[in-house]
């Protein structure tokens, strides 16, 4: 396992990364869109037994955080062993590199991005009704 670094996966990181955030904050929205539809009653006994209202951009910033960091330590291992498996298959004789930099994005970062994404973009106060 290398350190990943040759111009052609220089290049596929240049694009795979953006990409891949992208599709994190896409698929994470959405998820963090049915979780917050969901957990709205949830919410309003939190907000009426005294809870501050800035609690639900905070709740659910840590929970659209939480599923895509559980996401990516359960899917980035994942990967690593289909590129191994389907070298072996094809019998590529080139040993296979870790790119490092795509695995701390995935990990670290797109998880990050999300909770911040969702809590600049959801509400502080309970929608009344």
């Amino acid at each position: 396992l290398g350190d990943g670094f040759t111009p052609a996966a220089t290049t596929a990181q240049a694009i795979a990364i953006p990409v891949g955030l992208v599709l994190v904050l896409v698929v994470g929205g959405c998820l963090v869109a049915v979780a917050a539809t969901e957990s709205d009653r949830d919410i309003a006994t939190m907000v009426r037994v005294g809870a501050a209202p800035s609690l639900r951009r905070r709740f659910l910033a840590m929970q659209g955080w939480y599923h895509a960091t559980l996401a990516a330590v359960l899917g980035a291992p994942i990967g690593i062993l289909l590129v191994v498996a389907l070298r072996q298959a094809i019998r590529t004789p080139t040993p296979v590199s870790v790119p490092w930099l795509t695995l701390v994005v995935v990990v670290v970062a797109a998880p990050a991005a999300l909770g911040a994404v969702v809590a600049a973009s959801v509400r502080s106060v309970t929608p009344s009704g």
